[in-house]
């Protein structure tokens, strides 16, 4: 199909959350990051990342975008500035269930690997304790290299590890 005519869009005008529909829209399907992070008081974090990309190769670069929360920081987002540490996991589909409870507004005291029942390898060769999973595709091992501050938090993290994605959870616009 041709188009002999098109819009033109000044996507600055739009509200808030229509900008937002758009710009995820234009990229599909975004895979879903499975963000694991420990906090300062030893509390597990899992949390679901649509805004997630690899950035460079070499160096290797992954990245995700953390938008605020209700309450500020999100946990994950407040573990990763206190620690540097984290893991960037891929996930199947038959997880998604799961995933999505992990995208709850839990308490920072309650750990979303805990409550959503994920078995997790207590002693990781590296990144947090429990912080990965032999369901998981993938287990990417970061250390924040920077973090950049705009109306949420974009975090850019250096890899440790990389192994190939089969059949990873991905997200589609306007399916839920």
């Amino acid at each position: 199909m041709v188009h002999s005519e098109y819009s033109r869009l000044d996507i600055s005008k739009f509200e808030q959350a229509s900008r937002y529909k758009f710009m995820i829209g234009t990229v599909i399907p975004r895979p879903i990051a499975l963000v694991t992070s420990l906090s300062r008081d030893g509390v597990l974090n899992a949390a679901p990342f649509s805004q997630f990309v690899a950035i460079s190769v070499t160096p290797p670069l992954l990245g995700f975008v953390a938008h605020e929360g209700e309450h500020g920081l999100k946990d994950t987002v407040r573990n990763i500035l206190e620690s540097d540490e984290y893991v960037i996991n891929t996930v199947a589909e038959p997880m998604a269930e799961q995933v999505q409870v992990c995208a709850d507004n839990f308490p920072p005291s309650v750990s979303e690997v805990t409550e959503v029942g994920f078995h997790t390898l207590h002693r990781p060769s590296s990144g947090p304790p429990g912080s990965r999973s032999h369901r998981f595709i993938t287990n990417v091992a970061c250390t924040k290299r920077s973090s950049l501050a705009t109306e949420g938090q974009a975090h850019v993290s250096r890899s440790e590890r990389s192994l190939p994605c089969i059949a990873p959870m991905a997200s589609f616009p306007g399916i839920a």
